[in-house]
């Protein structure tokens, strides 16, 4: 908001309210349209009008039947995709609702008396449990506070939010039905929204202008997009998400919009020729420089840009006002100054600023926003005290002239808006003058970047900058996050006008000087801001990932922010990779690799197939079998019939690609096929993103669910679609591979790797943890036993049902058998370094290979060394057993390029048959079956290979590196990808 016009006509010109409620305006008129489209990293969902309809109804038949009370609390775990229907059902019921963070709950339960709280996970803070709902596939639970509840008045609230107003602390603003209703009836006979939009949810629920966007879209009976937080906090998926998913309405702040996308990203989606984006709404700021958006928007781009200006105090919205960039206009036009509309119901007076009864009419004062019928209430406020119209003060600046033409001129107190939230300097200079070498502090605040800069000058020597610069910082961090500052400068003297006062476009020139680095300062400049954000010690920043550190998501702005502004590149990549805790090491490097042409690439974005949260089709079949890492596991006798397959020879003409699944990021873990009936199987895999996804081979159907951190272990299925896989959050759960239900998880003290192993009688499984102990948990989630081992593991537990044991192998170097039933430790085999394979039995030899390239056989009932030769390359690869027409012949795969393949003929000790070489390093382990052998080098070329001779029959190269083991199940082919995908891949005939 800059300039506008001073108008009140609007006010007899307007329509006569008829409907009073916010869920009186919805329009149910066609109950088949999609009322809610949700959107998250495990793909999107639907909800009809019909739908929310009925689960309104649910809700608000329920709340009537409860004792009295005003407001209702909705907490923040609370599925974002549900609370359109928690918010009708409340209102229905002629309650309030309020939306409640962590941070501010009990807060908001005292001061509005919350008497009921809807919440997703059970825990004590919330009061007692009244009822479980299901809404839509979710149960949410209603739970009774122990917060006195106020009864139900006649002020026929809708719902209350929280305001810092002038003085910094949280304010409770109860808003009335009809103040926010006519502010969205407005908007949308202005916009003339109908049911064809799409209108994108990206406002936190916390602030008023998301429920502008909520009952703007059920008002027009258009299409509500909303948005996991996997994908807003990947600021890149998300952009794509909005452009190709045609939103036709959004609406933010200046900074979040211009900060959180690159300016070419934005020209080429949102602001494109072929955009869908018919509105775009930017308010709560200063509306930003005219010649930056004109720069960005394409020249045939029909999207058309308003400014939208107001207070929460006077909710929401007070004026509107399109701003136009046609080539007619001079850099220097302020045609997005003007506020234009004032609407309904809206008043605005220029008051004095050191007498706020006097009202100007030409000259400088404080804007005021009034209204006779749009009244909230603010704290303890009652409507009957309060005299008509009610002013509120904006904090704004302004100066009026005789045609009533207002100018924006800042802020009356210190306060910025800066990612949604605002930030009183004030408060920050009164806490830096604490320091007694401190002189005087300075602030400027880029709106564009949302970058605050910091100059103090000093009583110190100038000697002493670094170490003083080093003090401001960690007096600094003593305040919430969003205080601190992004780059702190240390000056002998500030620059004064000729008047005296310190010249603040100095300041800004000084802010806006051009970087002058090479690709080689932009690693040290990322740690030297690492460092001034996060709390690490010397040694600390290169080790701990970013969340480890206590990263939030204010500091990644930061970060991004400040190293986007002193190093003249945007690296839109590094906020995901802060959210993905990844080291400073790792952002380091990828800032090396893309400083010169991160402005100019172009990043492909997959998106995955959609969810069906409606599909129920389950197998109950008993008999279960599986194949990963080069071996296959039966669970059931009954099951060894479905592996009489075709000789490869009679199937291997050529190899197509089938399929690809994305699953957003990184496959490094080796896929799963299993089955329970002959004719249906089924692949599983995981990502570094948490995602694990499974695929009908058949139908191609396929189901992703979403556990909490990386996987990179395989997953092992038992009956009924039930998993078990370990995570990096430590973490082993079983889940349903379909569903996502989880049915236990069970906590280890580290990430957990490693496949599990089903024991020989079918009630426990094995599996390793880096936390140094192996476990035996049983099929229902309770420990068994654990042993310390002193090492983590990597390798799959192998079970000997022979002799009852199971020995894991471990990354400190030992080999231990272990007593199924009681984990006591039968022997002991210490190799010459770390365990990264998993070994494998012949004729009671197990074969182990360590790291180093050193196989041997060990006797499996006393870990008495047989045999060792070694080779020279390192092995990571699993050992395959296979018996073929010779003898019995096991094989690997190893770094140095070549597979190997040994045979037992007449004798125990093995002898080489032949070695291929495969031309790249490889760390897979083989698949093999029949007479062909399937391996995937490291730089993701298939080979496959003639198990009889070694000779290379076929290839396929996959669109990145690959470290996940191949599996062959009749004709297809599976394998993951460090391209974020799950190839199958077709043998045809």
């Amino acid at each position: 908001m800059k300039n506008m016009i001073l108008k009140n006509k609007n006010a007899s010109k307007r329509q006569k309210i008829q409907k009073d409620e916010l869920t009186q305006i919805i329009n149910w008129e066609n109950f088949e349209k999609i009322a809610v489209e949700h959107y998250s990293d495990v793909g999107s969902f639907t909800l009809k009008y019909s739908q929310v309809y009925e689960a309104q109804n649910y809700i608000k038949n329920f709340l009537k039947e409860l004792d009295c009370s005003e407001f209702i609390g909705i907490y923040y775990d609370t599925p974002i995709y549900c609370i359109t229907s928690l918010i009708l059902g409340i209102l229905s019921s002629g309650r309030s609702f309020v939306y409640i963070t962590k941070n501010e709950a009990d807060f908001l339960k005292e001061s509005l008396g919350v008497g009921y709280i809807f919440h997703l996970k059970s825990t004590k803070d919330h009061g007692e449990q009244t009822k479980v709902f299901e809404i839509h596939q979710q149960s949410i639970i209603l739970s009774k506070t122990s917060f006195r509840s106020e009864e139900l008045n006649n002020s026929k609230f809708a719902y209350a939010v929280t305001t810092s107003g002038s003085t910094g602390q949280p304010v409770v603003v109860k808003v009335t039905h009809k103040s926010i209703l006519l502010n969205i009836k407005d908007l949308k006979n202005i916009l003339k929204l109908s049911s064809t939009d799409r209108v994108a949810q990206l406002t936190p629920l916390t602030f008023d202008p998301s429920y502008v966007e909520i009952f703007l879209s059920l008002l027009a009976g258009a299409t509500l997009c909303t948005f996991a937080d996997d994908l807003k906090n990947h600021p890149d998926v998300l952009l794509k998400v909005l452009h190709d998913k045609k939103i036709t309405f959004i609406s933010t702040t200046p900074s979040l919009f211009l900060h959180r996308w690159r300016l070419k990203d934005l020209e080429e989606t949102l602001l494109s020729k072929e955009s869908c984006l018919k509105f775009l709404l930017l308010g709560g700021e200063p509306f930003p420089d005219v010649k930056i958006i004109r720069k960005i928007k394409h020249p045939g781009n029909c999207t058309r840009i308003f400014n939208v200006y107001g207070i929460t105090e006077v909710s929401c919205w007070a004026s509107i006002s399109e701003v136009f960039f046609n080539e007619n206009y001079s850099d220097t036009d302020e045609s997005s100054n003007n506020l234009g509309t004032i609407l309904s119901d809206t008043l605005f007076q220029v008051r004095a600023k050191d007498n706020c009864n006097e009202i100007v009419d030409d000259g400088e004062g404080i804007l005021y926003i009034g209204s006779s019928s749009r009244i909230c209430l603010l704290g303890k406020e009652k409507l009957a005290d309060l005299k008509l119209p009610v002013y509120r003060n904006t904090g704004d600046i302004v100066t009026v002239n005789k045609n009533k033409l207002v100018i924006f001129k800042g802020r009356l107190d210190s306060c910025v808006k800066r990612f949604g939230a605002k930030v009183h300097l004030d408060k920050l200079k009164i806490h830096l003058q604490k320091l007694n070498f401190i002189k005087d502090v300075q602030f400027i605040f880029d709106n564009n970047l949302s970058v605050l800069n910091l100059f103090f000058t000093s009583n110190e020597f100038d000697n002493q900058k670094d170490n003083l610069v080093s003090n401001v910082w960690s007096h600094v961090k003593l305040l919430p996050t969003i205080m601190h500052p992004d780059k702190i400068h240390h000056l002998e003297s500030f620059k004064v006008t000729d008047r005296g006062k310190i010249c603040k476009d100095y300041l800004k020139d000084f802010c806006s000087r051009p970087p002058s680095m090479s690709a080689c300062d932009a690693g040290s400049l990322l740690e030297k801001i690492w460092r001034d954000h996060l709390p690490v010690g010397d040694n600390g920043a290169e080790l701990f990932g970013f969340l480890n550190l206590g990263g939030t998501s204010v500091i990644a702005l930061q970060i991004s922010s400040n190293l986007s502004s002193e190093s003249g590149n945007n690296y839109p990549e590094l906020i995901g990779m802060l959210f993905d805790n990844k080291t400073l090491l790792e952002c380091k490097d990828y800032l090396c690799k893309n400083f010169n042409d991160i402005n100019t690439s172009s990043k492909v974005l997959n998106r995955p197939t959609n969810l069906d949260f409606t599909s129920r089709n389950y197998l109950l079949d008993k008999y279960i079998w599986q194949k990963c890492r080069g071996r296959t596991v039966i669970l059931n006798p009954e099951s060894y019939e479905l592996f009489d397959c075709k000789s490869s020879e009679e199937i291997l003409k050529s190899i197509k690609l089938e399929n690809v699944f994305n699953l957003n990021k990184c496959v490094d873990a080796s896929p799963t096929i299993f089955g329970y009936s002959n004719d249906q199987s089924f692949a599983n895999v995981s990502s570094h993103s948490g995602l694990i996804l499974t695929v009908d081979l058949k139908t191609k159907e396929n189901w992703k669910i979403q556990l909490p951190d990386r996987i990179e272990g395989s997953t092992l299925v038992i009956d009924n679609f039930k998993g078990i896989v370990g995570c990096h959050d430590g973490f082993i759960y079983c889940l349903h591979l379909k569903t996502g239900q989880i049915f236990w998880s069970f906590e280890t003290g580290n990430i957990v790797k490693c496949l599990a192993a089903v024991c020989s009688e079918k009630l426990n499984i094995f599996i390793g943890s880096y936390d140094h102990f192996v476990y035996c948990i049983s099929l229902e989630g309770s420990l068994v036993w654990k042993l310390k081992v002193d090492g983590s593991t990597l390798a799959t537990p192998l079970v000997h049902t022979e002799t009852n044991a199971v020995i894991f192998s471990l990354l400190n170097s030992n080999c231990i058998s272990m007593d199924q039933k009681t984990g006591q430790v039968r022997w002991k085999y210490q190799c010459k370094s770390s365990i990264f394979s998993t070994s494998n039995i012949s004729s009671n030899i197990l074969i182990l290979a360590d790291v180093c390239g050193n196989i041997r056989g060990l006797d499996i009932n006393n870990g008495n060394e047989l045999w060792i030769f070694s080779i020279s390359g390192n092995i990571f690869s699993d050992i395959v057993i296979c018996t073929d027409a010779i003898a019995n012949s096991f094989m690997f795969t190893s770094k140095n390029g070549f597979f190997y393949k040994y045979y037992f003929y007449e004798t125990q000790h093995p002898k080489l048959h032949y070695k291929v070489d495969l031309g790249s390093s490889v760390v897979a382990t083989p698949w093999v079956e029949k007479d062909l052998a399937v391996i995937v080098r490291e730089d993701g070329n298939l080979r496959i290979i003639d198990l009889k001779d070694g000779k290379f029959l076929y290839n396929f190269i996959l669109s990145g590196d690959s470290f996940s083991s191949p599996v062959l199940h009749n004709n297809i082919i599976v394998v993951g990808c460090r391209d974020d995908n799950l190839y199958t891949l077709y043998l045809s005939d």
